[in-house]
């Protein structure tokens, strides 16, 4: 499943385009109206409870790779294993520094390549 995504949370722009793994149901519309409301609530723990509870009672989609504009004003390619974690990462920050970072299954950075070879 491909999403093109953008948010702007007080000015902190982000956009980009997902590709996920799908789950084995499909996704009805009332799923789609569950998620939307819990999204569109303002960020906090109620909001996080309330989507901690959805995740419990539908499918989740896991995402595989990530292109686009981070809040850090950095753009860049996520690629995900199947549970979702990211293992490889490739940004350039909003400097201009270009980083390639492969990734353990726990998120620690194994190795980290620059433009200067550092």
């Amino acid at each position: 499943m491909l999403t093109l995504d953008a948010s702007d949370d007080d000015g902190k722009r982000s956009s980009g385009i997902t590709v996920n793994d799908a789950p084995a149901a499909p996704l009805t519309p009332e799923i789609l109206t569950a998620y939307n409301r819990i999204y569109s609530m303002p960020k906090g723990l109620e909001r996080d409870g309330a989507m901690a509870e959805f995740m419990k009672t539908y499918p989740k989609l896991s995402q595989r790779a990530y292109l686009g504009r981070d809040q850090d004003d950095s753009v860049g390619l996520k690629l995900r294993d199947v549970h979702g974690k990211v293992r490889a990462a490739l940004r350039v920050k909003a400097d201009g520094t270009p980083i390639l970072e492969f990734l353990d299954e726990s998120g620690k950075v194994m190795q980290k390549m620059t433009a200067d070879g550092r």
